[in-house]
């Protein structure tokens, strides 16, 4: 597969799923888009009021690479990957973003994506596996970082899920022909976790996609995404993580 595609298949799959869970649909409660409240399980909170919520408030840092380990701070996790992986340049994941918005022209999801702030922090591949890593960002307003603060990691992949149309027609803008797509819990840095997994193919060659959301650090969202042509390598990409 040649590396654009690699790439582009990663940073949409996270893209599209973090645009799914920031598009004010109601869970529990109505959200208002650029307004001053929000309501969650029947009560009304400002958003001055969500301010002292307490929420989760982790200053904002980048990953940083040296000698084949990446190391993120804001996520409190590093990964050591060996000379098999070669990470993408800043310039290489600066293009990303524009090649995602044009091939989501037209479409529910490109409409939901176009006011979006996100950024790749890391991507990886390993040519030799047909494996990929990627880890995206997205910035989250008050009213809906407090919106997920009262949901769990498996309602918000519930939320993801009844907007599986719509997922799926941004996955075939992309030339990805999604099969299936459910959550699982997945053992993560000794943790049990609830993650999204795909069953895909490109161009007929089978392509799998597990994703974990991390949306209570702060004011932005992580979306870290582990993908795999051939054969279902996803979870094995999990064990290259650690705590910091």
């Amino acid at each position: 597969m040649k590396k654009r595609v690699l790439l582009l298949c990663a940073l949409l799959a996270g893209l599209l799923l973090l645009s799914a869970c920031g598009s004010e649909k109601p869970v529990g409660g109505e959200v208002t888009p650029g307004g001053e409240d929000v309501e969650v399980g029947g009560e009304i909170v400002s958003n001055d009021a969500a301010e002292e919520e307490n929420l989760a408030d982790t200053p904002l840092s980048i990953g940083r690479m040296e000698g084949g380990v990446y190391t993120n701070e804001y996520l409190g996790v590093a990964a050591t990957l060996d000379e098999n992986w070669t990470f993408f340049s800043a310039e290489e994941l600066q293009e990303l973003p524009a090649s995602v918005f044009d091939s989501l022209e037209g479409t529910e999801l490109g409409e939901l994506s176009q006011d979006v702030e996100y950024f790749t922090d890391m991507q990886a591949e390993n040519v030799t596996d047909l494996t990929v890593l990627s880890i995206g960002y997205e910035r989250f307003n008050m009213a809906t970082r407090l919106l997920y603060n009262q949901m769990t990691d498996e309602m918000i992949l519930d939320t993801v899920l009844e907007q599986e149309d719509m997922l799926i027609e941004g996955y075939a803008q992309a030339g990805i022909v999604t099969e299936s797509m459910e959550k699982k819990t997945v053992e993560f840095l000794g943790e049990e976790y609830w993650a999204l997994h795909t069953v895909a193919s490109i161009e007929g060659t089978p392509y799998y996609i597990l994703q974990i959301f991390a949306y209570d650090i702060g004011e932005w969202g992580v979306t870290m995404t582990f993908a795999s042509f051939i054969e279902d390598n996803t979870e094995n990409l999990l064990d290259l993580f650690y705590k910091i």
